[in-house]
């Protein structure tokens, strides 16, 4: 008895199992995403540069080197925002709502800059 060849599956015969998503929904999944990585990144760079200047005091004045915690902080700002705004547009227009623990820490995490701002102004008004 010879072995049958299994005949592959051409591309015609694959069906994906899940549920697709409107394009829409995933566009503005991507864009919330997104905003939340960029939040992050910027959140913990924003903090490094602002201790970082907050250790090397310059003697003369004000050194262009203090300009970048603020720049970096604008971005968390913004980005934390649009995160906080994408966020119910996504759970709006997606079929299957996003895992739980991916919107508290896209919460969280927007919430950052807001925070840490006044971390900061408290730690430099108790140490100046």
């Amino acid at each position: 008895m010879a072995k049958k060849k299994k005949k592959a599956p051409s591309r015609r015969d694959y069906r994906p199992n899940i549920e697709t998503e409107d394009r829409r929904a995933v566009a503005i999944t991507v864009a919330w995403m997104l905003s939340t990585i960029a939040v992050t990144l910027a959140s913990v760079c924003w903090l490094i540069a602002w201790f970082i200047v907050w250790q090397t005091k310059p003697v003369g004045g004000i050194s262009p080197i203090a300009m970048i915690p603020n720049a970096l902080w604008f971005i968390a700002l913004v980005t934390g925002v649009l995160a906080l705004v994408l966020m119910p547009a996504a759970y709006r227009w997606r079929s299957v709502p996003p895992p739980r623990a991916v919107a508290i820490y896209s919460v969280v995490i927007a919430t950052v800059p807001f925070v840490g701002l006044l971390v900061t102004k408290l730690v430099e008004q108790l140490l100046s």
